[in-house]
């Protein structure tokens, strides 16, 4: 179910990444989405807080690299070890 769900958020991210060419602004809507779920399941606070800001800032590194590598064969690359290594 969460695979599902978190390859649906990516898919809408980065196609409006591909729109807006704002990887913050991408990478804080995931972020969002992670704590959100994180909160839901009943994480601690201090824990969904670390781990947001780790999250935050790669997710940002995600999107920034598939921004820059947009037109390029690499760009599925970095799409499929993202969907391994993010976490959701």
């Amino acid at each position: 179910m969460f695979l599902i769900l978190k390859i649906a958020v990516l898919v809408a991210l980065i196609k409006m990444l591909l729109l807006s060419v704002q990887p913050g602004i991408c990478a804080g809507i995931y972020t969002g989405f992670y704590c959100t779920f994180a909160l839901l399941l009943r994480h601690p606070f201090g824990e969904v807080a670390t781990m947001g800001s780790i999250v935050f800032g790669l997710t940002w590194l995600y999107f920034w690299l598939l921004d820059r590598y947009q037109d390029k064969r690499t760009f599925w690359v970095v799409f499929v070890l993202g969907l391994v290594i993010l976490p959701l």
